[in-house]
């Protein structure tokens, strides 16, 4: 019996690797997850492993519609946590606003764009005011020598 479990399981995951390798409906101009925190880990300076962590541990990297963790006053599903990165926005916390805040990026492309939300999440990472303000201060003083 648990050899033909076994087999099935086999045959079911080889199905799945198949058909998600085979990219034939995937749009040109979609770029794999690890693609997406390797940017986001060069532009921001924070490693990518430590990113690719966060992501998991927050959401299995899962990118669910903004729609599925609204914040709502008494309920438990409704924490307002956004994205791979759990961006939150709710009476006690605000991860969401000082990402748009840092990336310079939408409140809306944040919730709903994965690449824009690992970026927010990459940006807000290092330390209390976020590793893109020293980022951005470098660049700055770069370009006034």
């Amino acid at each position: 019996m648990r050899y033909g479990a076994l087999i099935a399981l086999s045959a079911i995951s080889v199905i799945v690797i198949c058909a998600a390798g085979s990219g034939a409906s995937v749009d040109a101009r979609q770029t794999s997850l690890a693609d997406e925190f390797g940017r986001a880990s060069r532009e921001y300076g924070v490693p990518r492993d430590l990113l690719l962590a966060v992501g998991y541990v927050n959401t299995r990297w899962e990118m669910l519609p903004p729609s599925a963790s609204d914040y709502e006053s008494g309920d438990p599903e409704g924490q307002g946590n956004y994205g791979v990165m759990a961006l939150t926005k709710n009476p006690s916390r605000d991860t969401l606003g000082k990402a748009a805040s840092l990336t310079g990026l939408s409140v809306e492309a944040l919730k709903k764009d994965r690449t824009s939300n690992v970026r927010g999440g990459a940006a807000g990472s290092g330390g209390p005011n976020g590793h893109a303000e020293a980022v951005r201060s470098r660049r700055l003083v770069r370009r006034r020598l």
